[in-house]
């Protein structure tokens, strides 16, 4: 069928038509569309909120953490108060703003970034507060945290295995007042370590101390890993006598977990960390009783005396210098001692001068510059200046003192005017005047002395009865019995010390219960730990000591063999035991059987070792050397004895009655 062109235009015609009109009726929906959703966006715009995020989870101990206090569509007005929560330290917060619109909602958050560290191991809360916003006061929820171990990064270590701080001291007694140095080490995997990010924050109190010096770094090789090592030294003293405790020090540190970017473009992660060392308990003991010039001093010391001129006229000034110097407990020193000078001088009061080493509490000098103007000549002697101390090394109170000086003075060509500041000090005593020589002070009367009144003055009247004195053979044994009951006792007191030192099975006695400590300690010991493998080595030593093993690093055939010549079922028990041990420590596996522990103490508890015999006391080699003193002390006795009394005999021969006597 043919068509008729205008039919066809009229129908293409049409079809455009219908098309256009439905364009526009899509276009006026999808307005009217948009015009519903406007206050549906503007409403949404308005909606406030103030939440943690995250609202809960997990925290590390001791381990910096952030967590965010978002604010949706209003910002803070002013600095917020957040509330105190005990165990959780917040840091200065960091800033951020965006915008976002999803699902035709547009939200306007505000974030405070606050770093967080939890330094204790319980559930930490924040409750809920309420805040001020430009919107308002808005109330924020409560967030709970649970506080565990963290390790470093994702690696899965725990703090402890990678770094550790510590507090060391030469010794844990020490006098009150005595100067004594404390050691801060700081040590990390060279791997993990990034930088310090503190000083070492330690409270010092009840002792008195320096301010800590710069860190020392230094790098070690440990069990097969590089370590960086830091030391810090301070120096420190107790007032007080008494069991004192080293509070702990804390330092936090930057640790590397890991990297972003690649190649020269790559940049470390780093996480802050806090290191608290132990606390360590010292022992201050009491000053022994002081003498009366003693004035609290405490160190080593050294105290000069210097005048200049020893010969000047009358006017002239005569300079009288002292000086203490030396290391001790210088915050306590108050002052230098007393002098004594004649009234015939003029005293400028003395100005102390105080010098201390460069950043140093406990090293310095003190000097005092004493001017003395005399008023009149003469020969005057200046008396020696006496300083007592407490020295720390020999335990002991000592006192130094100068040498006398005598100044001469002469007479002046001008009379003397007195200096306009002259007059005694305090510290000064001022004796008599040379010239006017000693003053004598009129004795007192004589007074007849009272006889006391129990003292008998006429012959006694009354009888008593009294003990009647020993026969020369009972005076012998009442001497003798104890004497020789002493003597026993000191040797079986040193027959029982020797023979315990010359007991076999000594060694294999301690050895045995040194096992018994390490086994135990190796119950609480983490796998794969520095400390388990200290642990497994100690128990090679001791096993060693306990079968009297002849090498320094037996096999376990070896091991086998010296085992079954005392114990033959033994022998291949702790053969295995020793095989273990080894494969722990130095394979890859680093792990120990699960059983191994109860096999080794099993193993220990069948070992029976003889005890010391009380019958080795009366061995000869504990009996002679007891024997061969007492007749060397002896000796010189009996000789001496045996020439008196022969001396004696001669005497009483040739009449000299009192001499033989």
């Amino acid at each position: 069928m043919r068509r008729n062109p205008n039919h066809l235009f009229f129908l293409s015609a049409g079809a455009c038509l219908q098309a256009i009109i439905s364009r526009i009726a899509s276009r006026q929906a999808r307005a009217w569309r948009c015009a519903a959703l406007l206050p549906v966006l503007f409403l949404s715009a308005f909606a406030q909120t103030v939440r943690w995020d995250p609202p809960g989870g997990q925290l590390g101990f001791n381990q910096v953490s952030q967590i965010a206090l978002i604010f949706e569509n209003c910002e803070p007005d002013g600095a917020p108060t957040l509330p105190q929560v005990e165990g959780l330290a917040f840091g200065r917060p960091s800033q951020s703003s965006q915008t976002s619109i999803v699902n035709f909602t547009m939200t306007r958050t505000f974030s405070l970034v606050y770093p967080v560290r939890p330094d204790r191991r319980t559930n930490l809360s924040i409750p809920a507060f309420e805040i001020k916003t430009d919107k308002g006061p808005i109330r924020v929820a409560a967030a709970s945290y649970t506080v565990g171990d963290a390790t470093v990064g994702n690696s899965g270590v725990s703090i402890d295995e990678i770094a550790s701080a510590r507090l060391t001291l030469p010794k844990d007694t020490f006098w009150a007042g005595e100067v004594f140095p404390l050691t801060y080490t700081l040590d990390v995997a060279r791997r993990y370590f990034h930088s310090l990010a503190t000083n070492i924050e330690w409270p010092a109190a009840p002792f008195v101390a320096e301010d800590w010096s710069k860190p020392d770094p230094s790098e070690a090789l440990i069990r097969g890993e590089r370590r960086v090592i830091s030391t810090q030294t301070t120096r420190a003293y107790a007032k007080q006598a008494g069991s004192l405790t080293l509070n702990p020090a804390s330092q936090m540190v930057n640790l590397i977990v890991g990297s972003t970017g690649f190649g020269l473009f790559s940049q470390p992660n780093v996480e802050q960390r806090q290191l608290d060392s132990k606390a360590v308990s010292v022992t201050i003991k009491s000053l022994p009783p002081a003498p009366a010039e003693f004035s609290g001093t405490v160190g080593e010391f050294t105290f000069t005396s210097k005048v200049v001129p020893l010969t000047a006229a009358v006017g002239e000034p005569i300079t009288w210098t002292v000086e203490l110097s030396g290391t001790g407990n210088w915050p306590d020193i108050t002052g230098l001692p007393s002098r004594d000078v004649s009234n015939d001088f003029q005293v400028i009061q003395p100005k102390s001068k105080r010098t201390m080493k460069d950043g140093s509490l406990f090293e310095g000098t003190l000097n005092e510059d004493v001017v003395l103007v005399p008023s009149r000549p003469g020969t005057y002697r200046l008396a020696p200046v006496r300083f007592t101390y407490f020295d720390t090394k020999s335990g002991t109170y000592k006192t130094v003192a100068s040498e006398s000086v005598t100044v001469t003075v002469t007479a002046g060509s001008q009379p003397m005017q007195p200096p306009a500041n002259s007059g005694a000090p305090l510290q000064f005593s001022i004796g008599s005047s040379p010239a006017a020589g000693p003053a004598i002070r009129p004795l007192p009367s004589a007074v007849p002395p009272v006889a006391p009144e129990n003292l008998p003055r006429d012959p006694l009247t009354q009888s008593a009865h009294g003990l009647v004195p020993f026969k020369i053979g009972a005076l012998w044994l009442v001497v003798a019995i104890p004497a020789i009951v002493l003597s026993l006792l000191v040797w079986l007191t040193l027959a029982a010390l020797r023979s315990r030192e010359n007991d076999v099975q000594r060694l294999r006695r301690a050895a045995r219960g040194r096992l018994e400590t390490i086994l135990a300690e190796l119950r609480t010991a983490k796998p794969r730990t520095s400390a388990l493998n200290a642990q497994l080595r100690a128990w090679q030593h001791e096993v060693a000591r306990l079968w009297e093993i002849p090498h320094a690093a037996p096999g376990p055939s070896l091991v086998q063999s010296t085992v079954s010549i005392r114990e033959k079922e033994a022998g291949a028990t702790w053969a295995s035991l020793w095989s273990e041990a080894d494969r722990a420590l130095h394979s890859r596996e680093e792990a120990l059987p699960q059983d191994w522990l109860p096999r080794a103490e099993t193993a220990l508890q069948a070992v029976r070792i003889p005890g010391w015999v009380p019958s080795s006391l009366f061995a000869p080699n504990n009996l002679l050397p007891f024997l061969f003193t007492l007749a060397l002390l002896l000796a010189p006795v009996t000789t001496q004895a045996a020439d008196n009394r022969a001396d004696g005999a001669k005497a009483y021969s040739s009449g000299d009655y009192p001499r033989a006597e």
